[in-house]
Formats: structure tokens, C-alpha cells, sequence
């Protein structure tokens, strides 16, 4: 129910550059040391979230991160980027279940969408224990042929009631009917 080691490293590191390269070049925050090794430890956290909410909801400063050629980066992470700009999906999604290979994300489409996403360093069935259903704001990124979000969850804690737990189940058994869970942000299942 989360990334592997190397994936997760992966993610990380290409995240924490991601936002530095786009901070250099529009200064959401003010300037800081490219990440390396600690790139937790030397990004500041308002630039994760500053640039984090900006660059879901306008694609060009990711193509301007990727056309820049004063940074330099491998080819697979640029590939991993260019996915995480076209096939992103940024939304509040209910999470209706956690199995035992991912929690299940869905979103309130007619029919709903139901998603299989990964924690990143842990299962989000750990990260948050309070309730097995909850609604919550994510952007869900592909990564290595999985689904995992940007690393910021807004969980909203609501007790739903009976009726409203029953109203969720029908809609997760139709989702499930319907297409079943989506494990991969491909191009082709996106169409």
C-alpha cells in the first residue's frame, strides 16, 4: 500500500527539484539552495505548498521547468514530470476502502471513478486511521505505472452518518460495476 524504497526516493527527489526549478523561476517564495541529499531538510515548506498549488492548476510552469536548459535533468525524470503535467488529476475524491494493495480513491463522476493509490512512505490507511471512509482534496500523479498523489492530503474528518456511509457503499459497489478500480494514469485510459 506504498511506494517502494526506490520509487519513493525517485519521487522525492524529482518533487523537491521540481519545485525548486519552478521557484527559480517565478520566486513563489524566496530563493534557496537547490535541493540534494537532504532535499527535505533544505526546502522550505512553504515553498512546497506555494508552488505545489500553483503548478497543478497552470501546466505552463511545469512546460517552463522543462524547456528550461539551465537545469538539467535525466531523461527518465523528465519523462516522469512531462506525465505528472499531462495526466495529473487534481480533485476532492472520497476514499471509500483500503485494500491490501492500495486505498481506493473515488471521484464523483456519473458514473464515479474509483482510484488505486499508493502512500508514499506510508500505507494512507496509516496516515490516517480515523476513519475508512473520508472526503479529501489530492492531485494524483502517475509514478512507474501506479497511482500516487503530490504528497499533500487535505483529509476532512467528518462523521458520516448511517444513511450517508450506505449513499457512499452504493456509489464505491457502482464505481466498481461501472469500470472498476483504475490503477494507472495512462494516456489511453484517460481518453
Amino acid at each position: 500500500m506504498q511506494l517502494s524504497n526506490q520509487h519513493r526516493v525517485l519521487f522525492f527527489r524529482i518533487m523537491y527539484n521540481l519545485i525548486w526549478g519552478i521557484n527559480e523561476n517565478r520566486l513563489f517564495v524566496p530563493r534557496y539552495q537547490k535541493p540534494g541529499r537532504d532535499a527535505k531538510k533544505t526546502t522550505p515548506p512553504m515553498a512546497i505548498l506555494e508552488v505545489n498549488e500553483a503548478m497543478w492548476d497552470d501546466p505552463t510552469l511545469i512546460e517552463e521547468y522543462l524547456a528550461d536548459k539551465n537545469i538539467q535533468i535525466p531523461d527518465e525524470e523528465r519523462e516522469i514530470v512531462d506525465g505528472w503535467n499531462r495526466r495529473h488529476i487534481k480533485a476532492s475524491f472520497m476514499v471509500v476502502d483500503h485494500l491490501p494493495k492500495y486505498s481506493v480513491f473515488m471521484k464523483m463522476d456519473t458514473p464515479p471513478l474509483l482510484y488505486g493509490v499508493l502512500g508514499l512512505s506510508d500505507p494512507i490507511s496509516k496516515m490516517y486511521p480515523f476513519a475508512k471512509q473520508f472526503l479529501t482534496k489530492a492531485t494524483l500523479l502517475p509514478l512507474k505505472g501506479q497511482i500516487v498523489t503530490d504528497g499533500i492530503l487535505k483529509a476532512d474528518q467528518t462523521e458520516f452518518n448511517q444513511e450517508t456511509k450506505e449513499d457512499i457503499e452504493k456509489l464505491y459497489r457502482m464505481g466498481l460495476k461501472s469500470r472498476g478500480v483504475i490503477e494507472r494514469l495512462d494516456d489511453d485510459l484517460l481518453a
